[in-house]
């Protein structure tokens, strides 16, 4: 498994690339940087509204980075 390089943390998660939709609904959960979208489940995301629509683009976009949702 690729290690990631710890600064991806503190990239803001406008750098991911994502539509929109996804990168106002990580902010909305709280998450502007790459750390602390990271840092968050996916259970925790689904808690923000709508965001089980994005769910899947938002783990892409992190595993393209070598990275991933907590738990």
């Amino acid at each position: 498994m690729k290690t990631p390089d710890r600064d991806w943390y503190a990239v803001p998660v406008t750098e991911l690339g994502l539509s929109a939709r996804a990168q106002r609904l990580a902010e909305a959960a709280g998450a502007t940087t790459i750390g602390q979208l990271c840092d968050l489940t996916a259970v925790e995301l689904f808690g923000t509204k709508s965001f089980g629509e994005t769910l899947k683009e938002v783990s892409d976009k992190l595993a393209e980075c070598g990275l991933h949702l907590r738990g």
